[in-house]
Order: C-alpha cells, then structure tokens, then sequence
C-alpha cells in the first residue's frame, strides 16, 4: 500500500476471507472492504478504535453511550456483537428485507495501525436488493469518510 504524506489514503481492497466476519451469514450477495494504514507511533486497542468509529456516526442512531469495551452479544445501536478477538471485532444487524454484517478489523505494526472495514449483506427479498442498490453510494461514501476521520483522530 503507499504511503501518502497524511496517511489517510483509505483504498477499496478485495475481501479478505480470512476475516471472522465470514461466520456472521451463512451466504451473502454482496461484500466489500476498505482499508486506511494511519502512520503512528501510538498503539490502540480494537475496541478503542471502534469505539472512536462509532462516535464519528450521527448521535441521534445510539440510545445509549457507545461502550469502551465490545463483548459478545452487547447491543450497539442497530447492531449485536457476534464475534470478536484481539484484532477483529463483528458487528451483526438484522431487519426484514435483509441482514448484514460489518467487521472492524485493526492491526498494529511497525508503522502504525492498519484498520480495515469489511461489510457482507444477504438480501432476503426482491425489497433488500432494491434497499440496498439506493443505499450503497451511501454506503461507500461514508465508510471512506469515516476511516479518514478516524485517520485523523488517532494519529
């Protein structure tokens, strides 16, 4: 990947199946990946990260606090923590016309922190590829913006 002067260059990146996030659907009709390397000499957990994500979103879509720290199970907004470890943390939702899952993956190395967003979705009906045909610009406008806020926030 190169380095650019702010490190904030987040790239789209072909979906790694390796990643936890592959157990959260049985099947899925769409996936992607997007991925910024924040030059730092700081270390930060994943559910720090995440937690600074999720922060970066409009207040109005949480009830509550975003947690410091993501168990399974724990509800966060519109989403249920499914699976997790010390790199990668799966963020499960399910509504009527689909499901779809979002993983949080953060790595630390010698140069900083590589953080990866990876989403899959299932459609369950004619109604969730329509949904989500209209939502997806959206989609990677946003997941883009946010890494790069995040970039900035913990650099």
């Amino acid at each position: 990947m190169e380095k650019t002067s702010a490190g904030k260059k987040v790239l789209e990146v072909p979906f790694d199946k390796s990643l936890l996030v592959n157990t959260c659907l049985p099947e899925f009709h769409y996936s992607d990946s997007y991925e910024i390397v924040i030059y730092t000499a700081k270390q930060f957990s994943t559910d720090y990260a995440l937690n600074q994500f999720l922060n970066l979103f409009p207040k109005v879509i949480f009830t509550r606090p975003v947690p410091d720290k993501f168990n399974l199970k724990d509800k966060v907004s519109i989403w249920e923590i499914v699976e997790r470890n010390e790199k990668e943390i799966v963020l499960k939702s399910r509504f009527k016309i689909l499901s779809f899952c979002n993983s949080f993956f953060m790595q630390n190395h010698v140069n900083g922190i590589n953080i990866k967003v990876s989403t899959i979705v299932f459609y369950k009906s004619i109604t969730g590829r329509a949904y989500f045909s209209l939502v997806l610009p959206f989609h990677k406008l946003l997941v883009k913006r946010y890494l790069k806020n995040l970039a900035s926030l913990l650099q």
